[in-house]
């Protein structure tokens, strides 16, 4: 697995908003799932703007079709967190602590996410 990270192929199944395909030199790698991943780009946009709580977006995204590939149910407040927090949607991930650039098509623009890691910081500022 760790091979396959530092080669830039994300290692383990696909996150929701891609799908595995087999990649042009016969090893599997993943791209993004057309719905799925304009959902995640939309909630990401719609985050950034600072004007939603993450129970806000979870709801309006649970309704919006953002759900779990295997139940189809909506997804949880801290699964919505952890896809807002996720570097890998960047096209850079983390492996075993080091970070790898992909050689996957990214979902979210690099300076996107970093607005979100912003407007994250002011709705979960410690008091």
């Amino acid at each position: 697995m760790t091979e396959k990270a530092a080669q830039g192929i994300w290692p383990t199944a696909a996150p929701l908003g891609y799908k595995k395909i087999a990649g042009r030199d016969g090893k599997r790698t993943i791209k993004p799932n057309s719905k799925m991943s304009r959902i995640i780009y939309s909630l990401y946009k719609d985050y950034s703007t600072g004007r939603y709580s993450l129970n806000e977006i979870t709801r309006r995204y649970g309704k919006k079709g953002l759900v779990s590939r295997k139940s189809r149910r909506i997804l949880s407040k801290s699964t919505v967190y952890k896809i807002l927090t996720n570097r890998m949607y960047t096209g850079v991930f983390k492996w075993r602590g080091i970070l790898y650039q992909g050689k996957y098509k990214p979902i979210i623009p690099q300076k996107l996410w970093e607005k979100n890691q912003k407007v994250m910081g002011k709705h979960f500022k410690l008091r």
